[in-house]
């Protein structure tokens, strides 16, 4: 199932595509854990969208098997949009925007606490605008927009549990992106065992596969209209 946003590539590029950074210490020191995201941190004409969710998903696959508070006391996701640009608005095509807002909801077995979004741009509110409309009433319930009043931020997360060019006391980027890339490297072969396994959906009862384009109506072609 949706083998392209599960599936990671070689470990040589992980390095440079790990877009979402978790926080060593959880929210309240023991409450959820903090994912710290940055979806315009890559470049978008070298990487495709689908590269960047299969290194997020592995992330989400160690925590599910090694990480207690995210277990117990799932995640707060802050989203960074700096840097964000219609390079990468172009690669959430309406197909990928459904399989990850049903892959949210209805496949990872985590605890949603929230999702924050600062430093928002132009490129931000049309993104934002697709998402929402792939999202349950309950997802668009748990979603903040910050844009660039921290302070707003804070009242939700304490600026201790923040990266440190957040004001926060969480470390650098550079330091949070070694943590996750020794992660990576010491788990390898666990990711790479666990790439070998999902479904055939030839085999699905019936012959009907899941196919996102038409479960979600946005199969056929799409036409130019002329309002008058």
């Amino acid at each position: 199932m949706n083998p392209g946003i599960f599936r990671i590539g070689k470990a040589s590029r992980w390095n440079i595509i790990i877009v979402g950074l978790r926080l060593p210490i959880p929210l309240h020191d023991d409450g959820p854990r903090v994912i710290y995201v940055r979806p315009g941190c890559y470049p978008a004409d070298k990487y495709t969208f689908e590269e960047i969710m299969a290194i997020s998903n592995a992330l989400n696959a160690l925590s599910i098997q090694f990480d207690d508070h995210a277990v117990i006391h799932g995640y707060v996701v802050l989203l960074d949009f700096s840097d964000y640009t219609a390079s990468h608005l172009l690669q959430m095509t309406p197909s990928v925007i459904k399989k990850m807002a049903r892959f949210a909801e209805d496949a990872m077995p985590v605890r949603d606490k929230g999702t924050h979004m600062i430093h928002t741009n132009p490129a931000f509110e049309m993104s934002f605008n697709l998402l929402r409309s792939a999202m349950s009433a309950k997802q668009q319930e748990r979603l903040s927009v910050h844009g660039s009043n921290l302070e707003s931020l804070y009242e939700h997360i304490p600026q201790r549990y923040l990266p440190t060019h957040l004001g926060g006391e969480q470390g650098t980027i550079e330091e949070l992106k070694e943590s996750a890339w020794s992660t990576f490297v010491e788990c390898q072969e666990y990711l790479r065992e666990e790439s070998n396994y999902g479904m055939d959906e030839k085999l699905r009862p019936g012959g009907r596969c899941n196919d996102y384009d038409s479960i979600f109506g946005v199969d056929g072609s799409f036409r130019k209209l002329n309002f008058d």
